[in-house]
């Protein structure tokens, strides 16, 4: 049986549950099993900003050596690009020595992904 993903919750199943507190994904900004909708005119970097978003959780990194993130698996869902412009820009933001092209001033994060 396939788990489940979504369960619809009346106000007062939402208001008398026992739920746990939400699990920060990357701090201040994202939740376990949440989602980011992102929008603005094009050409705005909104994709680029998204990848990061995608890579520094894949490995874990600081996003814009700001933000912690727990490290684990990535849905990217866009619906304008495609898999090899997703991967062309993926690319360019690694670096050869694994970290990411989002350089950060020095002490501003303990992560891995920020020199």
């Amino acid at each position: 049986m396939a788990p489940k993903v979504a369960e619809a919750l009346t106000l007062k199943d939402l208001m008398t549950g026992d739920y746990p507190p939400p699990v920060p994904l990357v701090e201040g900004l994202l939740v376990e099993g949440g989602a980011a909708v992102w929008s603005a005119l094009w050409g705005t970097g909104k994709t680029w900003l998204a990848l990061e978003l995608a890579r520094c959780v894949a490995a874990g990194d600081s996003f814009l050596c700001h933000f912690p993130t727990k490290q684990g698996k990535v849905l990217f869902l866009d619906q304008e690009g495609t898999p090899g412009g997703h991967k062309d820009r993926l690319v360019k933001l690694e670096r050869t020595d694994g970290t990411s092209a989002w350089t950060c001033p020095s002490g501003s994060s303990t992560s891995p992904g920020c020199t």
